[in-house]
Formats: C-alpha cells, structure tokens, sequence
C-alpha cells in the first residue's frame, strides 16, 4: 500500500467484501448441482466464466458451454435458476460494510464499485439496492473489462476523478489487491470488517462509525 497524496475515493469489491461470497464453495454447489466431477467445472469455468463476466457470452450460453464442456446431462435454464437461487441465499449484504460505505460518504470520500460479475448477479444485487450507498458502479459485464486488468482500476480512478495514488480499493483476492498496488493504488486486502477499519485508518482516512 502506499498513499503520497491524500486519499479522496474508495472502491470496493463486491463478492468476499459487500457479500460474503465464497468462490470454492460456488464451484462446489454447480459440480453437485449438475452431476459432474469438481475438477470438470473448474476446467470450464476457468475457460468460460472470464467471457461470461464482459458479457461476450450471456447467462444462458455461459451455461450452455459449461455443460457441453463437463458432459453434464443438466438442462441448462434450470441451472441457471438454481445458481441464482443459491446467491440469493448464501450471499446475504453484509449490513457492517454497508454502513461503513455510507460512513466514508457522508465524510466525504467518493465511493464506487468495481466487480467482475455478470448479468444475473447484477440484476440481483441491484435489487438488494446495493449500488444506491455508491457514487459509481463498475460491473465488468457493463464496462467489459475484468480485474486484475489494470485497465479497471485505472477506469475505477478515472470514474472517480482522482488519481491513482489518492484512491483506495478494498478486495478479498490477493491477486487483485497486487495488481491495483503495481500500478500505484492503495489496495486493502479485505479479510474482516474490523480488520478493514484500522488498515483505512492507517492510511489517513477519517470517518465517524
């Protein structure tokens, strides 16, 4: 992390941050739901999820190739509506972080979202009335780039008018995190919510909990 002008602007991922999503147990959940192997769905997710995520496949193809590829005998609208229900009901908001988006707000600081995710997820968080406690909203599905690109969080800065080095981003994957510190950001790797609080402090944020 490094900061050599005042922070102004913070982004946050969504999954693992905003929610408390888990990528392996995701994976487990298709493999079971569609009958194959775990090692099969983490071959095509590997190759078919990143197009999923710029919107180069929709939902339903997404779906379709991953079952083609696993040889899976699943239908794959079903899947879908399986896949949506379980976001639905293993990712509740997390209310802690929430509040602290408004907190640095309400103090000033611009605020954004930068996720890679797809459509259905989006429709959904949109719903869940997320985006509202954000001044921009980067879903890499709209904007057709994809973290750890660092042509994201260098669209993250520009969205939110500052430089890269006034900008703080918050992300559960250490994959990220280094790739928006390479390039001159201030990233966090998010682990807890009270451990998030103390790392933005240390880095000269201020804001009221």
């Amino acid at each position: 992390m490094r900061n050599q002008h005042a922070i102004k602007a913070i982004g946050f991922d969504i999954g693992g941050v905003i929610l408390p999503y888990s990528v392996p147990q995701q994976k487990k959940f298709i493999a079971d739901s569609i009958g194959v192997e775990l090692e099969d769905v983490l071959i095509a997710y590997r190759k078919f999820l990143p197009l999923l995520e710029i919107a180069v496949l929709d939902t339903e193809e997404f779906w379709a190739n991953l079952i083609e590829e696993t040889g899976s005998k699943a239908d794959p609208k079903e899947t879908v509506h399986i896949w949506t229900d379980h976001y639905i009901r293993e990712n509740p908001v997390i209310p802690k972080v929430i509040h602290l988006v408004d907190q640095l707000r309400k103090a000033g600081y611009r605020t954004a979202i930068l996720s890679n995710t797809d459509a259905a997820h989006g429709v959904i968080n949109l719903h869940r009335h997320i985006f509202e406690h954000f001044d921009e909203v980067l879903l890499s599905y709209q904007v057709g780039v994809r973290k750890p690109d660092s042509a994201a969080f260098r669209l993250l800065a520009n969205r939110l008018d500052v430089e890269l080095d006034e900008m703080v981003f918050v992300d559960d994957l250490q994959l990220n995190v280094d790739a928006a510190n390479d390039i001159g950001a201030n990233a966090v790797h998010f682990e807890t919510y009270e451990a998030l609080v103390p790392e933005l402090i240390k880095l000269g944020m201020k804001f009221e909990l």
